[in-house]
């Protein structure tokens, strides 16, 4: 299936090479840091995940990276999201309508939601 590129983006994500945004097939737009989609949004809905990969001998390890939280948080700036990824002694935490709650793998935000 062809992705469909999302026209004039934002220019700080588009020309990061290992970064794509584009529209999927059910009409949310996809922040992908290489093969992760790290960010789906549309009007009712964000969804955050840093992704996994495999380390022989010591299993999956999810990807919480400077860079993945740096892509995430330009695409909440640019995108008007109003959600904030940070770590605070080595805990993922998420800012988002002034609550602080512990970030989990593919957690859903209600966008709207107080």
């Amino acid at each position: 299936m062809k992705r469909k590129t999302v026209s004039k983006g934002p220019a700080t994500l588009n020309k990061k090479r290992n970064t794509q945004v584009y529209r999927n097939h059910k009409g949310e737009t996809v922040i992908k840091l290489y093969k992760t989609n790290i960010v789906e949004f549309n009007e009712s809905k964000i969804k955050l995940q840093v992704g996994t990969r495999f380390v022989p001998g010591s299993g999956v390890v999810y990807n919480h990276t400077q860079t993945t939280f740096r892509r995430m948080n330009e695409a909440s700036y640019y995108y008007g999201l109003g959600y904030r990824v940070f770590q605070k002694n080595f805990v993922t935490y998420v800012d988002f309508n002034e609550k602080t709650i512990p970030f989990t793998e593919g957690m859903v935000i209600a966008r709207g939601e107080n």
